[in-house]
């Protein structure tokens, strides 16, 4: 005879626990219990709703992937996926900073005066010959 864990009546260690042997259930009672949480600390670092949910998304997975690995925390499930969520946010805002568009660039080029514009040509032109823009 099986017998039925309730999970709402768990607390969070014991979830982990759980969590930790890949029970998909202890799990998503993590996840309903912190999710509130986790949206309002991405909304407030993130431009957009859209931006806030695959900022939660990527910490809830990236929490999971770490507590099936045996790590992460042990009892304070809460505080350990804000930090997550913060961290998701930053990893997420670096690499946007650092894979400019073609568009981005475009749009740069653009708003600068014409004078600049050729400047930026020629410099673009002079270091193709190896020489000095001058």
């Amino acid at each position: 005879m099986a017998t039925v864990v309730n999970q709402k009546a768990m607390s969070d260690a014991e979830l982990i626990d759980a969590s930790r042997e890949s029970d998909p259930d202890a799990y998503a009672e993590l996840y309903r219990r912190h999710v509130d949480a986790a949206r309002a600390a991405a909304r407030a670092l993130c431009r957009n709703r859209s931006d806030a949910d695959d900022v939660v998304s990527e910490a809830f997975a990236k929490v999971l992937r770490i507590l099936q690995n045996g790590n992460g925390p042990e009892v304070a499930f809460r505080p350990y996926l804000l930090t997550s969520v913060r961290n998701c946010f930053y990893d997420k805002t670096r690499r946007q900073r650092e894979e400019p568009s073609d568009e981005t660039t475009e749009d740069r080029r653009q708003g600068l005066p014409a004078a600049a514009q050729g400047s930026a040509v020629r410099f673009a032109g002079a270091g193709a010959q190896g020489g000095v823009a001058r």
